[in-house]
């Protein structure tokens, strides 16, 4: 009778050769998963951008029927607190223009905020804290988004009110 030795099994080379494989894949794969999650931050505060862009119209659309758009103290205009027909840099200003929810120097759990006289400061709340120092430093971390809302000073065309996003690569 015949013995026939049949190996069962891989090599060590085999599987070497295979971990080197995945290694390779690995490597070229990873930077595209890390780009995802930049790219979605970046596209969240876009969105909020195209907020703040819409509010700030509806708003000074609204003022000029009422003839408010002049007007340094608006008041309401549609329920959103105005100065020159823009938003003012605050809760009932721009943020409720908009239709975001963020508190004064709060953390949420999708925004960090903070609202100075005139500007109004947003951005990814991932990793960001409001202790004391300035939200747009801690803000400008790799990967990071943040939106500046400076409200209109008066009511020629170069002083009014402006959104600016920046998102640190």
């Amino acid at each position: 009778m015949r013995h026939t030795n049949k190996q069962q099994g891989f090599t060590l080379i085999e599987l070497i050769v295979v971990i080197v494989i995945l290694g390779i894949l690995a490597v070229t794969a990873a930077p595209k998963f890390i780009s995802f999650t930049t790219d979605a931050k970046q596209s969240a505060a876009e969105g909020v951008k195209g907020s703040m862009l819409g509010g700030m119209n509806m708003t000074f659309a609204k003022a000029i029927i009422d003839g408010k758009e002049t007007t340094a103290d608006a008041g309401l205009v549609g329920g959103v607190d105005a100065t020159f027909g823009y938003p003012t840099a605050t809760a009932i200003g721009i943020v409720t223009a908009a239709g975001i929810s963020v508190a004064n120097e709060a953390v949420t759990s999708d925004f960090v905020s903070f609202i100075t006289s005139t500007t109004i400061t947003l951005g990814a709340s991932s990793g960001v804290t409001l202790s004391g120092t300035p939200v747009v430093a801690d803000l400008q971390k790799s990967g990071m988004c943040y939106l500046v809302y400076t409200e209109a000073t008066s009511a020629a065309d170069a002083d009014i009110a402006t959104v600016a996003l920046t998102c640190v690569p």
